[in-house]
């Protein structure tokens, strides 16, 4: 029986082994780095076991979006209200607890430079659940070191500006046939339209042209697969990953559905014998890494069919999901108003009463732009526009008019020429960006200006509190004005990398030209054929879904120009 003895304590060996290594994982090395910054004058909310504080954070973000907001750009408090809070609380650099991973908040541009840039290689990305990893696969957004360097170089030239450029017509067909749409729903008495739907219907079927060459109809079923990806892994930000089933059977369909396509696309090329695998970004990305395996002699310096698949995610949904939401916000502000309801016997002698592009509003006493809005099929209810942002539609609508004509899309030359446009742009994603923050990981002992942080201390980098912060915008840091780029990005805040939407250094978003001259020329080709303004029935509350989105979708009333 001596066998049972030693085979006993064997087990119990290995089980206190295991217990020694979580006391220390979940208790001592927490409390260690806790009394390393302390010691430093950094503090923040206490630790607590295993959880550390995201249920907190979950419980602060449940409570902020089960009610609306005051029509409002200051949505921190709603979007991040533990960073709002806590900073608050214990400064503007504080840690916290994500787990038992301490996180130090760096809300400064420069310090920002030194971790994206300057300091690159003493950082790295963080380890990603496996559900993340699934929404935009092993693409670009999740590689590091030598293998993010292969993906960069090899996909880097299939977003260059003058290939870009030669897609301009395909977005402008897919953008014309939704706006058709538009014009017939708005002559035949539609009230308002639910413009984030049709967007990211837009934007889809603009990425799939353009990115792999086949109408939205043929990848509908990769769009939505990914839509419900996007929800699931949303909800694990701020929480511990459970695998489940639905997760993975997603990700099982959806890299069937793309190994479908790029199959396609092979045998297409193989029949045709050109060795060219098209002039979509799919294809150039296909014919980039083929050169690059010929030309280092080497399989692994191209990208096998796993890789293609996961940037091939990474497209899908970098593609549509950031530029739908920038155009939805963009017509939010530009739409944005005063509601002022007023019930008239006459709907005409309204008109001629507020006739004209300009009066004095009753609010305020000062000169507005306004348009008079009939609301559903009455003469009765008139809405009366009185114009927060209205001023910045009508700038907007007279430049593309000037430079384009009403009959004349915009093509490249037209649109590097409408400066107003891009300023409303910019603006929208100072408030609203893309990319709301970034995370990034330690990997060696280090300093953050005057704070020295250990291996392994993740860092939050919150890019949307530096673009609301007073500090470095002004005043009017919470308001929509556009006119603050009008000398230009760099000019526009107090520091020069205050505006960063698509994340800053080597990282940066590899698609941005892509996404701003998308949205650009959908812009310009609303205002060129709508007036708009938000409708009485929006209700704003920006919600983080993966990106900030209208929660209950923005609602828009047309007027057919």
């Amino acid at each position: 029986m001596e066998w049972v003895f030693w085979g006993f304590a064997a087990v119990c060996a290995g089980l206190i082994l295991f217990l020694v290594k979580i006391v220390t994982r979940m208790w001592w090395k927490p409390l260690q780095v806790k009394k390393f910054f302390e010691a430093q004058g950094i503090s923040g909310p206490p630790y607590r076991l295993f959880y550390g504080n995201t249920t907190d954070i979950s419980r602060m973000i449940d409570e902020q979006k089960s009610k609306p907001m005051p029509l409002s750009h200051d949505m921190l408090p709603r979007v991040f209200p533990h960073l709002h809070q806590w900073s608050r609380i214990y400064g503007y650099d504080y840690v916290f607890w994500f787990g038992p991973n301490a996180r130090l908040v760096v809300p400064h541009p420069e310090l920002i430079k030194d971790i994206c840039s300057t300091k690159f290689d003493n950082y790295s990305k963080l380890p990603t659940n496996p559900l993340s990893r699934q929404l935009v696969g092993q693409g670009l957004v999740g590689l590091t070191g030598e293998k993010w360097a292969r993906h960069r170089k090899i996909i880097n030239p299939a977003f260059h500006m003058d290939l870009l450029k030669g897609m301009i017509p395909t977005i402008i067909e897919s953008s014309a046939n939704l706006l058709e749409g538009w014009s017939k729903l708005v002559l035949s008495g539609a009230s308002e339209i639910e413009v984030l739907k049709e967007f990211r219907e837009l934007t889809a079927d603009i990425i799939a042209r353009t990115a792999f060459g086949s109408s939205f109809i043929e990848g509908k079923d990769i769009f939505d697969m990914q839509a419900k990806q996007m929800v699931l892994t949303s909800e694990l930000f701020h929480t511990v990953y459970i695998p489940g089933f639905r997760c993975w059977n997603l990700e099982i369909n959806i890299r069937r559905c793309l190994k479908q396509v790029i199959d396609a696309k092979k045998k297409t090329a193989g029949m045709e014998k050109t060795g060219s695998y098209g002039a979509d970004l799919l294809g150039f990305m296909m014919s980039e890494s083929k050169q690059q395996g010929r030309v280092n002699g080497k399989s692994n310096a191209s990208l096998s069919t796993e890789e293609i698949i996961d940037e091939c995610k990474t497209f899908y949904f970098g593609g549509h999901e950031t530029t739908s939401v920038l155009l939805a916000w963009s017509i939010i502000l530009l739409g944005t108003y005063f509601g002022l309801f007023i019930r008239f016997e006459n709907y005409r002698s309204a008109r001629e009463h507020y006739r004209g592009d300009s009066h004095a509003s009753p609010t305020d006493g000062k000169c507005t732009t306004a348009r008079i809005w009939s609301i559903g099929q009455t003469d009765e209810v008139l809405a009366l526009g009185l114009g927060i942002h209205q001023d910045w539609q009508e700038r907007g609508r007279r430049e593309v008019l000037e430079v384009c004509g009403r009959n004349n899309y915009p093509d490249a030359d037209s649109l590097s020429r409408l400066k107003i446009v891009g300023m409303i742009i910019n603006e929208v994603m100072r408030l609203y960006p893309p990319a709301v923050g970034v995370l990034r990981q330690a990997c060696v002992p280090t300093k953050v200006g005057r704070i020295s942080i250990p291996a392994g201390t993740q860092l939050e980098l919150p890019i949307i509190a530096i673009h609301h912060d007073t500090a470095l915008w002004g005043n009017d840091a919470k308001d929509f004005n556009p006119g603050r780029f009008s000398e230009g990005i760099a000019k526009a805040a107090k520091h020069p990398m205050a505006f960063m939407p698509f994340g800053t250094g080597p990282t940066k978003c590899v698609g941005q030209n892509f996404a701003l001259l998308e949205a650009k020329l959908v812009l310009a080709m609303i205002l060129q054929n709508f007036s708009f303004v938000t409708s009485p029935s929006y209700t704003h509350a920006p919600l983080l879904v993966f990106t900030l989105r209208p929660q209950y979708g923005p609602q828009i009333i047309f007027h057919v120009d």
